[in-house]
């Protein structure tokens, strides 16, 4: 299994290949990972600073999504977060994290909702953000680095009840694609613009 580094950098680079017009924007992080990468760096370990890879999970059923209300910042978001020492793969983590933050298991050797399909390998979006500092956890100011993974979700029956992880998840709720649009999530935003229409 290559580092995360190696696997953040190959699906950048197959992100822009794809998304043109998003490669300018993101040259600065292409070229953090191919130096700091390079150097043997950990960029996915949550104590390398000034910035570190974070994953998320987008979970697309129908024409909804299922986002958390994060407690930190108060937003409507995809659920994820940093990297653990067991993630083999960048989508591994997010798909911990969507089960961690929403109790929705998609594992793909035993999925719990048994007439699912799942697809995890696809980045929908990729994004730079900053994080304030947070004394209450000796944590600086810093950067995420942040892999948004679409997981496609198709003939969930009976629809699944999120379980949010209240420690950290102020709620969890399914939104339609133009309810999660009028939250104003710039990010969010961009990546549901590359979500598939349903047609009927």
């Amino acid at each position: 299994m290559r580092p995360l580094p190696d696997q953040a950098l190959s699906l950048l680079m197959a992100h822009c290949a794809t998304h043109t017009e998003q490669a300018p924007r993101l040259q600065r992080l292409r070229s953090w990972l191919e130096e700091r990468g390079s150097a043997g760096a950990d960029l996915a370990a949550r104590s390398h600073w000034p910035a570190h890879l974070t994953v998320s999970a987008l979970a697309w059923e129908g024409e909804r999504v299922l986002l958390i209300h994060h407690r930190a910042s108060g937003l409507w978001l995809p659920p994820g977060g940093h990297l653990e020492a067991t993630d083999l793969s960048l989508q591994a983590g997010a798909l911990r994290e969507l089960q961690e933050e929403t109790g929705l298991c998609v594992e793909p050797e035993g999925l719990e909702l048994p007439e699912m399909e799942l697809r995890a390998s696809e980045v929908l979006d990729i994004d730079s953000h900053p994080i304030a500092a947070r004394a209450d956890k000796g944590e600086p100011a810093h950067w995420h680095h942040d892999f948004l993974f679409l997981v496609q979700l198709q003939g969930m029956t009976p629809a699944f009840e999120p379980q949010p992880q209240w420690a950290e998840v102020a709620g969890a709720r399914w939104l339609t694609r133009a309810e999660a649009l009028r939250l104003g999530n710039a990010r969010l935003s961009r990546a549901l613009q590359g979500l598939p229409r349903t047609t009927t």
